[in-house]
């Protein structure tokens, strides 16, 4: 069975990035994290001026002028995908066009007032180890070993 990671980049462009990330800082970065008075803490620290990156838990945060860098968001399903570009879609009033595919990348772009919000997915396989095989080797090193003395 092929069991399939969706990694998640989002780019936000817009005016005023520091309002924005303060607007959406938890459904882009606070969901995802363990820790949220870290992520209080940092987020803070980015409104106040003081810093211009997040990193919590694999996922880093960026911001520039104009517009916020979200990297390592990671889901299981592209059903979960899809919410997750709605849900900030909808966030905004962004209508979205067509999500387009490649071999290894998928992109889709929304388009709200005074915000364009840019996604791009990259599917990525996970293999599972397999047990059986170390189990095995470990026998045969223990056979070698007891052989030797």
């Amino acid at each position: 069975m092929k069991v399939i990671k969706y990694n998640v980049k989002v780019k936000l462009e817009t005016k005023d990035p520091k309002k924005e990330l303060n607007k959406v800082g938890g459904i882009l970065i606070g969901r995802f994290t363990k820790d949220e008075k870290k992520f209080k803490d940092q987020l803070n620290s980015i409104l106040q001026g003081k810093s211009k990156v997040i990193e919590l838990d694999g996922i880093k945060a960026s911001l520039s002028d104009s517009s916020i860098e979200v990297e390592g968001i990671k889901f299981r399903k592209l059903i979960n995908v899809r919410k997750f570009i709605n849900e900030i879609a909808e966030k905004y009033e962004a209508k979205c066009g067509q999500l387009n595919k490649s071999e290894n990348l998928m992109t889709k772009q929304c388009e709200g007032e005074n915000v364009k919000v840019y996604f791009e997915i990259k599917p990525e396989k996970i293999k599972p180890q397999k047990k059986e095989e170390s189990k095995k080797e470990e026998e045969q090193q223990k056979n070698k070993t007891e052989s030797k003395s």
